[in-house]
């Protein structure tokens, strides 16, 4: 997990997936996810891709600011250290 802070927290922008296990959604999304991760390693793009089960977040909250969980599954992009989410309520 120590890992997964600091990539959130360097220079190179972090795209994060925080989803539940039991969640329909979750697992739809997931498997979405998984296609950009290797999309994204194939073509060398400078952007971390990672999933994160919500299990582990107590452990984010307290080591990277701006980590809220409202909704499953959650978007959250960070760039050196800050956050910016993207839900459904900021589509049009």
């Amino acid at each position: 997990m120590k890992n997964v802070s600091m990539q959130m927290k360097s220079n190179t922008a972090t795209i994060v997936l925080v989803y539940h296990p039991n969640c329909r959604f979750s697992k739809e999304f997931r498997a979405e996810w998984i296609k950009l991760a290797f999309d994204v390693y194939r073509n060398n793009r400078a952007l971390n891709v990672v999933a994160i089960n919500d299990g582990f977040a107590p452990e984010l909250r307290k080591q990277v600011p701006g980590y809220e969980i409202k909704y499953y599954p959650t978007v959250l992009l960070y760039r050196n250290g800050s956050a910016l989410e993207f839900n459904q309520e900021d589509q049009t």
